[in-house]
């Protein structure tokens, strides 16, 4: 995957760096590429905008029981919180619906879906590729200190 040009000034925003773990084996999937790029891009956008100034930003993948797992993590934010609080996990993927009410809007510019619809514009184009998509927070033990994360998940079928 190729970051574009435009999202250089995005890293500079809040200081983000992004570590990706490759994965140099070729799987089958059906997928409109167009789409997952622009899923992708938007779980990376909202990484950028919900993480701690100068953190860094995972992109791992794997395969596991038949899908190609594709997963974005960052850091959550302690003051303000920027976390998925436990009380509104449930709307998370709604439409229109915003977990953290103070969003860095200078990311706006960038995104395909916004105004609250970018979680759930991915289920969407995740589910018509007969995949699956998470988002949730956990608990991160990576780095010798518990931290929270926000850890967004696609996961797709892989063809025979």
């Amino acid at each position: 995957y190729e970051l574009k040009v435009e999202f250089v000034p995005l890293l500079f925003l809040n200081k983000n760096y992004i570590s990706i773990a490759e994965n140099n084996k070729d799987y089958p999937l059906r997928v409109d590429l167009a789409l997952l790029k622009d899923t992708a891009e938007e779980l990376l956008i909202n990484a950028m905008k919900y993480s701690p100034s100068g953190s860094n930003i995972q992109i791992l993948t794997a395969v596991k029981d038949g899908f190609f797992w594709i997963s974005f993590k960052n850091s959550v934010q302690e003051n303000p919180y920027t976390g998925i609080p436990d009380e509104l996990k449930k709307y998370i993927l709604e439409p229109f619906v915003r977990i953290v009410k103070y969003v860095d809007e200078n990311f706006s510019n960038f995104e395909k879906f916004g105004i609250g619809l970018g979680l759930s514009a991915i289920e969407n184009i995740i589910k018509k590729h007969s995949g699956i998509f998470a988002i949730h927070e956990v608990k991160d033990y990576t780095n010798h200190e518990r931290k929270s994360s926000v850890l967004a998940e696609i996961l797709l079928p892989i063809t025979k």
